[in-house]
């Protein structure tokens, strides 16, 4: 039997689709849905072409994302 499903988001359309799909697999069985998304750090390259890490951004950015895989 099946106790839980998990679900992989990227705050796409495409993935939110799947969404009511793996509801209606859980919700029969009394699952629970679990969501997850893999936080990618940002980088950028600076002038001369080294990897720059924007941890001001990245740190919104991962905000923004646990806000809505928690939604």
């Amino acid at each position: 039997m099946v106790r839980s499903l998990l679900i992989a988001l990227d705050g796409s359309a495409f993935a939110e689709h799947a969404v009511p799909l793996a509801l209606a697999l859980a919700r029969p069985a009394g699952a629970s849905l679990e969501a997850a998304l893999v936080h990618v750090p940002l980088a950028f390259l600076d002038v001369e072409g080294m990897s720059v890490y924007a941890l001001e951004q990245d740190a919104e950015a991962e905000t923004r994302e646990y806000v809505y895989v928690n939604d």
